[in-house]
């Protein structure tokens, strides 16, 4: 996955691993998707591609002599079967959960604010503005490899509880760390906030949502595999 990384300019070095950032990463699989789609315009291939790599699906289209999904789906690797299956046994489950007795809570991700570092500074000091330990102001930023986030031209992404925000804000400024703010997470227009932040969503974001349902789910394979994702989820709903 190194090669891939590099290709949609993720860096990779001693400091930094932006694979793991919340930001870049979200950025370069959004490129990747769309390039996919543009090779393959069947967002189930895309998905087998996104998984195991364009090369695979398009060895599998060969030797089906089709490109639907779900007659190459056999000569694609298990791993990627299994992954197609639970993407859209997730995807059915979050668009059908009324019906299972599901309930989703809308407030149960984290707010999060983040701020564009171009100097130097440790996690340590930011967590303590942050009111919050450094493990967690870890966990928000796992893309940096040691507890430094290294000086940067182009910026480096901090993640951060939204409420902490301020705080943060006054001790970079009292440091004189030059930072920007980020306009990331709208609790009201999500998907609106995302896509001003990181324009390379907006194709997949703008995309028909209608493509997996209910067609799909004639297929043998992906009921029961469904039936096994919706079963933990009413027991988990159950006891929450």
């Amino acid at each position: 996955m190194d090669y891939t990384a590099r290709q949609y300019k993720l860096q990779i070095n001693e400091y930094v691993d932006e694979r793991l950032d919340l930001m870049r990463s979200t950025d370069a699989a959004a490129r990747l998707l769309v390039d996919l789609h543009k090779q393959f315009d069947d967002w189930l291939l895309v998905l087998a591609a996104y998984n195991c790599g364009p090369g695979k699906v398009r060895k599998a289209i060969r030797r089906a002599d089709c490109n639907n999904y779900w007659e190459i789906e056999q000569y694609l690797p298990r791993q990627t079967q299994g992954y197609i299956l639970s993407f859209i046994s997730a995807a059915y489950v979050v668009a059908y959960s009324e019906r299972h007795g599901l309930k989703v809570n809308p407030h149960a991700v984290e707010e999060l604010s983040v701020l564009k570092i171009r100097d130097s500074i440790h996690l340590q000091g930011v967590a303590q503005a942050a009111n919050l330990s450094l493990h967690t102001m870890r966990r928000l930023n796992p893309g940096y490899q040691q507890e430094v986030i290294p000086a940067s031209r182009r910026g480096n992404y901090l993640i951060l509880r939204a409420d902490s925000l301020p705080s943060v804000q006054a001790m970079l400024r009292k440091q004189k760390v030059a930072f920007n703010f980020i306009p990331f997470w709208n609790q009201e227009k999500p998907t609106k906030a995302i896509a001003y932040t990181l324009p390379s969503l907006k194709p997949l974001l703008s995309a028909p949502l209608d493509w997996r349902f209910p067609f799909h789910f004639q297929h043998q394979y992906t009921q029961n595999n469904m039936e096994l994702f919706l079963n933990p989820l009413k027991f988990f709903s159950q006891m929450a």
